[in-house]
């Protein structure tokens, strides 16, 4: 692990890169391998009825994404261990975990048809899934990117160029055949 460590500190910038093109190539391999491929049925959007396969890929890329925070020794450079701000703590409650609440409510009432039965997955399903392409996310570009960035640029610099390669990412979802209308609206 250390030979990680060492290249990470001597060479944040092109360790920071190097770690986004690897991530970018795990997207871009099934196209490289099988050409474009539509993930939605022709219909622009992907179909959320079983987000089993999603949760399973994301947490993986999540893990494989901390594996390589822990070898190159960036815990605190990316963000994961730093300690927390107590007012901070406390505007969460008020933020997110009150609209959170408000908003499982009214998507069990939604999700549900007349008879009981399920119309879209669950809220919990959902939101494990976005809690995982969040963190997934945020660690890459302004955790790993944003140090990276920073380092070279400084921190103006830095925050604009990673929300650019940040929004550019998302181009990978038009490859997949989702609507470039969707797909412009992750961008901005």
């Amino acid at each position: 692990m250390r030979p990680f460590s060492t290249l990470g500190r001597t060479y944040p910038y092109a360790t920071a890169l190097s770690v986004v093109a690897l991530f970018a190539g795990y997207f871009l391999l099934p196209l490289l391998l099988r050409g474009t491929v539509d993930m939605t049925g022709g219909t622009g959007q992907i179909a959320m009825t079983d987000l089993r396969p999603f949760i399973i890929g994301e947490g993986l890329l999540l893990m494989a994404l901390l594996v390589v925070i822990a070898a190159l020794r960036w815990w605190r450079q990316s963000g994961l261990a730093v300690r927390a701000d107590p007012a901070g703590l406390r505007l969460f409650g008020w933020i997110v975990i009150v609209p959170l609440l408000i908003v499982g409510g009214l998507w069990s009432y939604i999700a549900t048809q007349s008879d009981g039965t399920p119309r879209i997955p669950g809220f919990g399903t959902i939101a494990l899934l976005a809690i995982l392409i969040g963190v997934f996310e945020e660690t890459l570009f302004r955790g790993v990117l944003f140090h990276g960035l920073r380092q070279r640029h400084g921190p103006g610099a830095a925050v604009v160029m990673s929300a650019l390669l940040f929004g550019g990412f998302h181009l990978v979802n038009a490859v997949f055949g989702q609507s470039l209308f969707l797909t412009v609206i992750q961008i901005a």
